[in-house]
């Protein structure tokens, strides 16, 4: 049986970019061969299960040539299975797509096309720069800037200068005095605004404004990938440029929790302009224990993560039962994430302290008289809940369900690196103490300090008080 391929287009910049649609194609592909632009975050949509293949090409450099590339496109398909293309930007636009889509034809291989976002498009507008503007420019032209074997484009510049309108120049940054010379002797003016962009929509963009008369010596120190804006759009670039702005541009953050679990912050870094890499330094197992006769004999029973609510319905589901459960039992949760994780399996939590904190999650308990709790969660789990319902004399059961290991990772920098646990601390006692950590808790942020990490306490877990902190910091400095 034949399969097929999806050629998406990636966009440029990071993973919001990419279209719904793209981004569906991913979930549900078998095998995914890749370029090297693909932006911040664009693999975490990727399944665990797919075959990657990396094919990604830079100016000079082809690590697959195009006929391999071809090549490998049809051998998977004929093997019956679902291919994505992945290719940066657009895959029409300067990308080949239209030669590997018309090879697949030839071959009889299914395909369809999914169109990005193109650097064309998005670069100038990460910079300010809307590529056409009613006062000033009422069309856009594309150019590759960049010939297979290194010389120079072949771009009528005199047609350039009598259309008019705003020049993009894409792969140009190696012949960028070249297009400068080439328009002027053309006979466009000097003080033409023209601007470089570098790495556009992501956290390290940078950009340059000036006319086109210095373009070349303002941009020698560009590299490529580089989009180059000719045209009286670019003086709108100050005014319009939200993305500079950002709190957190250019700050790489790198995130130690889990990758279910980080998701959501790193989008929200992504937002704010950082570079957002999860690198979870922890791992869980389940523990096969029976769950369901301790519950039974409990009238109150607290989890301390999202983790120990899915181990447990997990288990609970093994044993034949449901959330039925539950009746009549209060339900307690060491903050509002682990009760969301509750409210997926129909079950609202009674008991949420303020700040999520095992210490506030038992003072809570016993503000409401309560006893007989049974604690769901992980092995060897920090003692702050039981040490205050012991003080207290209430009677509990603290019953594992999952038991965490530490998983060592290393890295090369980062700016901060994000910790919700003494664990995930210890997965990078390795790495130089160069970073600053972002603690949840004043007990992880001790661990920190006592391991020689330079370190900030975010309140809690919770995504708001994680990204306050590292702002706060990054103000102070």
């Amino acid at each position: 049986m034949t399969g097929n391929v999806t050629l998406v287009g990636a966009g440029t910049g990071r993973k919001g970019l990419i279209t719904l649609e793209g981004a569906k194609a991913l979930k549900e592909t078998e095998v995914v061969v890749y370029d090297r632009l693909l932006g911040e975050g664009v693999s975490e949509l990727i399944p665990d299960s797919a075959e990657k293949i990396n094919v990604g090409k830079e100016s000079g450099k082809h690590t697959v040539p195009q006929n391999e590339i071809n090549e490998i496109l049809i051998g998977k398909a004929r093997e019956g299975k679902r291919v994505v293309r992945l290719k940066g930007g657009d895959s029409y636009l300067f990308g080949r797509g239209g030669e590997e889509a018309e090879m697949l034809f030839k071959a009889g291989i299914p395909f369809k096309v999914i169109p990005g976002v193109t650097s064309a498009l998005a670069a100038p507008l990460f910079a300010g720069i809307p590529v056409t503007h009613r006062d000033c420019s009422s069309s856009v032209h594309i150019f590759s800037a960049h010939k297979k074997d290194g010389g120079k484009p072949d771009i009528d510049f005199n047609a350039c200068v009598r259309i008019g309108g705003t020049l993009v120049f894409l792969m140009g940054i190696r012949n960028l005095s070249y297009i400068a010379e080439g328009l002027l002797g053309a006979g466009m003016r000097e003080d033409m605004p023209c601007a470089i962009i570098e790495n556009g929509g992501s956290p390290w963009q940078r950009k340059v404004v000036s006319v086109l008369g210095d373009i070349a010596e303002k941009g020698k120190n560009f590299r490529s990938p580089s989009v180059i804006v000719v045209g009286d759009v670019c003086q709108y670039s100050d005014r319009l440029d939200f993305y500079s702005g950002l709190p957190l541009k250019g700050k790489k953050i790198i995130i130690a929790r889990p990758a279910e679990r980080a998701g959501t912050l790193a989008d929200s870094l992504r937002e704010l302009g950082a570079s957002a890499e999860i690198l979870p330094c922890i791992s869980t197992e389940p523990i096969a224990s029976e769950i369901c006769s301790y519950i039974e004999k409990s009238d109150v029973v607290v989890f301390t993560s999202i983790e120990g609510v899915n181990r447990a319905a997990r288990q609970i589901f093994k044993e034949g039962r449901d959330a039925r459960i539950f009746g009549g039992k209060l339900i307690g949760a060491v903050g509002n994430k682990t009760a969301a994780e509750l409210m997926r399996y129909g079950l609202r939590a009674d008991i949420v302290p303020e700040k999520h904190s095992g210490e506030r999650l038992a003072e809570a308990l016993c503000r409401k008289n309560l006893d007989n709790i049974l604690i769901l969660r992980a092995e060897k789990g920090a003692a702050d809940i039981t040490k205050y319902l012991e003080k207290r004399g209430r009677t509990f059961t603290d019953r594992a369900v999952y038991r965490t290991h530490i998983i060592r990772n290393r890295f090369e920098n980062a700016d901060y690196v994000v910790f919700a646990s003494i664990s995930e601390v210890m997965g990078f006692i390795e790495n130089k103490k160069t970073y600053t950590g972002v603690c949840a808790g004043k007990k992880t942020a001790a661990k920190a300090r006592e391991l020689g990490i330079k370190c900030i306490c975010a309140k809690s877990t919770d995504d708001e008080d994680i990204i306050s902190a590292i702002i706060n910091d990054i103000g102070r400095e």
